[in-house]
């Protein structure tokens, strides 16, 4: 059993030598190879790439050229009048500053439905600011856009002056 094994082995490696000395020797044998072409150098079987990846640039750069400038021609430019951009801005910070409205006194009726609501709007706002803001933009605290304010004090999704009140101004 050994003896097989060992010359099944032997047979194997003899083999595989045979078949790479039939590929070296076809290689060697082979008609010179054009270098133009091919990046092939006929004398020492070496492949050259500089030439072929320089051309392959070129042609990538040309491709790539071609297809910015096919995009460029799709583009569609659409012309934005600034002046609907302007949206009217509230100053958070006068408001609380010159109004006299305390944070939870309540001094404007409200529906008893819009204390439901309020938790719910108030929570699409990223922060009490941005909903004061909306809220003075739309209407409030008179028309209490949206039910920011269930309580009736003026100030939306709990949103308190009072931080804006104790800043100093410097006079200049």
């Amino acid at each position: 059993m050994k003896k097989g094994v060992i010359l099944l082995f032997i047979t194997a490696i003899s083999a595989c030598q045979t078949v790479e000395n039939s590929n070296t020797n076809r290689l060697n044998s082979s008609p010179e190879i054009e270098t133009s072409n091919t990046g092939l150098s006929a004398d020492d079987g070496t492949l050259d790439l500089s030439q072929s990846s320089l051309d392959q640039q070129k042609k990538e750069r040309d491709l790539a050229k071609k297809l910015l400038l096919e995009a460029k021609n799709e583009r569609v430019i659409i012309a934005i009048d600034k002046n609907e951009l302007k949206q009217p801005q509230v100053n958070i910070v006068s408001f609380a500053r010159n109004s006299l409205i305390q944070l939870g006194e309540p001094n404007f009726s409200r529906s008893f439905s819009f204390k439901f609501n309020s938790n719910i709007e108030c929570r699409k706002f990223k922060s009490s600011d941005d909903a004061q803001r909306y809220f003075l933009m739309n209407g409030g605290p008179t028309e209490n856009p949206k039910g920011l304010d269930p309580d009736g004090d003026g100030f939306a999704c709990q949103w308190n002056p009072e931080t804006f009140r104790k800043l100093t101004v410097p006079e200049n």
